[in-house]
């Protein structure tokens, strides 16, 4: 298995024959060496750990499917994922937004990761930042 992705040297992506891509946490020794599956996708997107203790959430999105491009967080211990939103996208339309110069949403957490900020364009308008607190989903955890 030849490793495709390293992000945030902590999560690692492998595609597969069946068009999947499977996520793995890596040990953070450097190795490289999976410790975890944590989801297998036929969809891959941009990972960054929450900060703090045990990095037990993780934001993901998705490039563009059927129209829509996705953000999710995903909690380590339930392994449930939690949509706080789903977009429009708008720049198939645009010449200067697709292929390499696509717009994705790039999300990254703030300093204490109650806020997180993307890239987007699902209002129409050019390139624009958003942000969005997720305090609420923080503060009451999925459950198993």
């Amino acid at each position: 298995m030849q490793l495709a992705m390293t992000l945030w040297c902590a999560v690692a992506f492998f595609g597969n024959a069946a068009n999947s891509v499977t996520a793995y946490l890596c040990s953070k020794d450097g190795s490289g060496t999976a410790q975890e599956i944590l989801w297998t996708s036929k969809y891959d997107g941009h990972e960054s750990f929450l900060p703090g203790p045990g990095s037990v959430w993780i934001i993901s999105d998705t490039y563009v499917i059927n129209g829509e491009q996705h953000l999710f967080l995903y909690h380590r211990p339930t392994k449930i994922f939690v949509p706080p939103v789903r977009l429009k996208s708008t720049t198939e339309n645009v010449s200067n937004f697709t292929g390499e110069y696509r717009v994705d949403l790039h999300p990254r957490f703030s300093r204490d990761g109650r806020i997180i900020c993307i890239d987007a364009t699902h209002e129409g308008l050019s390139r624009q930042m958003y942000t969005m607190n997720i305090g609420d989903i923080l503060d009451h955890p999925p459950t198993y």
